[in-house]
């Protein structure tokens, strides 16, 4: 059970038994937290507006997001760790003209990667899934989505 999940069911728990206290666990160190619109809304305004670069981002998405998850093994590559990596063709489009590739691929939308490596296993080579069938899960997954559409009253 996940944080905000556990924090809701306590606050539910409480209000039912009549109690005014809930236990909260930690050690006081901010890690993860709830998010208002309005707060994200001028965060990503104040991001607009700063010297925030590619090269930032990639840091956060890499070790920031290891010291956000109190994770020191992640966000690295190094001799012996079970990366997961992703490659992509620079040669797309979307990523053409650019003048910096690492900012291109960053900002311009790479949504398909070429090459996915995940815990040293391939999962992706040259754009396609190597150890799924294809068909297979489209089946699946369009079996699933018409179940959650009817259970939604919207078939």
């Amino acid at each position: 059970e996940k944080a905000p999940a556990a924090l809701c069911r306590k606050v539910i728990e409480a209000n039912i038994n009549g109690s005014n206290e809930i236990e909260v666990w930690g050690d006081g160190k901010q890690t993860r937290t709830f998010l208002f619109i309005e707060d994200c809304i001028e965060g990503v305004l104040r991001l607009f507006n700063s010297d925030f670069t590619h090269l930032d981002a990639l840091r956060l998405a890499t070790l920031g997001g290891s010291e956000v998850l109190s994770r020191p093994e992640l966000g690295h590559l190094n001799t012996g760790a079970a990366a997961d990596l992703a490659m992509f063709d620079l040669q797309d489009i979307q990523f053409s003209g650019a003048q910096d590739p690492l900012a291109a691929l960053l900002s311009s939308g790479a949504h398909r990667a070429h090459h996915v490596l995940i815990n040293g296993l391939w999962k992706v080579k040259e754009g396609r899934l190597v150890d799924m069938d294809r068909i297979n899960l489209i089946e699946r997954h369009h079996s699933h989505a018409q179940k959650l559409w009817q259970r939604a009253g919207l078939t």
